[in-house]
C-alpha cells in the first residue's frame, strides 16, 4: 500500500488540483492550457433509496448530469481529455452513451444492511 501511494505521489507531483463548478471547466481548459480533467460528480442515484449527493448543496439532478455532458463536450471540442466516474444505471449509460463507458467493479464495506455490503458496478466514461 505504501508503495502505491507513493508511486501516486510521483505521479500527481506535476498535477494542479482545482475543486470547481464543473460548468467553469471549459474556460479553466482554455486559460491554463488544461490537458486532461478528471470529474466525480454526485452519482446518478440507482433507486429511490441510494440517493447520496447531499454533499453537493443540493440534489445533483438529471437536468445537472445533461449539462455536464454538455460541458464533456465543450472539453471535447477543445482537445481536452476527459474522465468521469458515475453510478451504473440506465440514465447514465444513455447520458454518456456517445463517449467510451466502461464498467468498473468497486467494493462496498458501507450499508446499513450486511447482506448489501461487497462489491457494486460503476461506470467510468472517457473522450479517449
Amino acid at each position: 500500500m505504501e508503495d502505491r501511494l507513493r508511486a501516486a505521489g510521483r505521479a500527481l507531483a506535476e498535477a494542479h488540483l482545482a475543486q470547481t463548478d464543473f460548468r467553469a471547466w471549459p474556460e479553466l481548459a482554455r486559460t491554463h492550457a488544461l490537458d486532461f480533467v478528471y470529474l466525480d460528480p454526485p452519482y446518478h442515484p440507482v433507486s429511490a433509496t441510494s440517493s447520496f449527493n447531499a454533499y453537493a448543496g443540493g440534489p445533483f439532478q438529471a437536468s445537472a448530469q445533461r449539462d455536464l455532458a454538455d460541458v464533456c463536450r465543450a472539453l471535447d471540442r477543445q482537445g481536452v481529455r476527459w474522465l468521469m466516474s458515475n453510478s451504473d444505471c440506465p440514465f447514465v449509460r444513455e447520458t454518456w452513451s456517445q463517449w467510451r463507458v466502461r464498467t468498473v467493479r468497486c467494493p462496498r464495506a458501507v450499508n446499513s444492511r450486511a447482506d448489501r455490503r461487497g462489491e457494486v458496478t460503476e461506470v467510468a466514461v472517457s473522450n479517449y
